[in-house]
């Protein structure tokens, strides 16, 4: 299993009288390949609406995704799906609620992915 820092962004469409802006949200937290399966959620974010969980990553030389769960969050239920391709030392995406959510929310997201060494998730009990 490898272990990953990630921090990021994404942009959320603000709708004033008379523009439409991209605010970006910052979010920050870990993730790790989980390769025996035995895991439902491997990995934590927290961004400015909440912590919540990644669940199923896929984290490849080509393609970064995960699905997101905020913990204690009605509003999405259903999830973030995060979808991300390389962009020399970024990964650039895209955010979507999993289909049949009600509002339709998608944007754009970026991110950077620091690779930790195995035990950096875990106290030495020093």
């Amino acid at each position: 299993m490898a272990n990953y820092l990630i921090s990021g962004v994404f942009f959320e469409k603000l709708v004033n009288k008379t523009k439409v802006e991209q605010k970006p949200v910052m979010y920050s937290g870990w993730i790790q390949d989980d390769t025996t399966g035995k895991h439902k959620w491997w990995g934590e974010m927290s961004d400015i609406y909440g912590k919540s969980k990644l669940y199923d990553p896929i984290i490849t030389p080509s393609e970064l995704s995960f699905l997101k769960m905020y913990d204690n969050r009605s509003r999405f239920d259903e999830g973030i799906i995060y979808f991300f391709k390389p962009k020399g030392l970024i990964w650039v995406g895209t955010y979507t609620l999993v289909p049949g959510s009600k509002d339709g929310h998608r944007g754009v997201s970026k991110c950077v992915l620091n690779k930790l060494p195995e035990d950096f998730l875990f106290s030495s009990g020093k």
